[in-house]
Order: C-alpha cells, then sequence, then structure tokens
C-alpha cells in the first residue's frame, strides 16, 4: 500500500497498474534501512564519497595533513599542489587566461612543481634551506618531500 501526495485520476491510476505488472514492487515485512556501500561501517562520510568519485590512489602518509594544526589555507594549497591544480601558467592558459604557460625565468612550462622546486629560483632557495636544516631537507617535488617528513621518527 503506497501513499501519494495527490491522488491519481484515470489516466495515472491505468498506468500505475500497468507499472507494476510490469515492475512488481517487492513485498518484505521488515524495515527499510539505509546502508553507504562505499565505506565498510555503511554510515556515510564525505572522505568516502570523495574516494569513490575521485577514484584517486590513497596516500596513508596524507591523512595526517588534514588533522594538522596548519591553517586551513595552508591545507587546502597543498592539497592542491599535489593535485597540481595551482593557479600556475599551465592552470591559467588552460582556462584561457593571460600569458603563454611557461615560466618567465626558465622558459619550460610553469607547474606548481616547477614553481616550487624544479625552477631556478626555487632550486636556489632549496639550497639555503639545505644549507640551513641538513642534506635531508632535499626536496624535488611535494609528494616525496611530504612522505619523507611524514615518515620521519618524531614528526
Amino acid at each position: 500500500n503506497i501513499a501519494f501526495r495527490r491522488s491519481f485520476g484515470p489516466a495515472e491510476v491505468r498506468e500505475w497498474a500497468d507499472l507494476r505488472k510490469v515492475v512488481p514492487l517487492p513485498l518484505s515485512l521488515d524495515l527499510d534501512s539505509v546502508s553507504w556501500s562505499f565505506s565498510p561501517s555503511g554510515d556515510f562520510s564525505v572522505s568516502s564519497a570523495y574516494q569513490a568519485l575521485c577514484r584517486l590512489p590513497v596516500l596513508p602518509w596524507l591523512s595526517p595533513l588534514w588533522k594538522a594544526p596548519l591553517p586551513l589555507k595552508i591545507k587546502i594549497f597543498v592539497w592542491q599542489l599535489l593535485r597540481d591544480r595551482l593557479p600556475s601558467g599551465t592552470e591559467v592558459l588552460k582556462r584561457h587566461g593571460p600569458g603563454n604557460g611557461l615560466c618567465p625565468l626558465c622558459h619550460v612550462p610553469e607547474t606548481g612543481t616547477h614553481i616550487l622546486f624544479s625552477c631556478i629560483a626555487a632550486q636556489a632557495l632549496w639550497c639555503f634551506v639545505r644549507e640551513a636544516l641538513g642534506p635531508e631537507w632535499e626536496a624535488t617535488d611535494l609528494a616525496g618531500f611530504l612522505q619523507v617528513r611524514a615518515t620521519q621518527v618524531g614528526r
């Protein structure tokens, strides 16, 4: 016995009867329940929905980023950099923005990784970081850098 918000007219009653003949409704006395199949517990979570939609490999060392005592804008910046979605020259060019998508210093495609690690200006800054903090602060890309930092003892 299904209750609708409004009553059907004669044509709709016939269509409903025809539909029930073609697609019989399962009849059960058990109570219905809601379950989210993308998480083991059956409960909905934003992270399980995100993983189901994106189908990106899960990086176990990256999950502490979202729990770290950092400002949200820093966390979002790191997430955008890892996904290569910073407003770099190549990303701006994809959206038909100004410029040619090349680094003005190196004349190679300007990506987030290039800006922070590969560019000659970035490499000079990383030399200062290594000199001040030690050789274990070598960095060529953010994913490798974060993985080394996150897996170090005491971090």
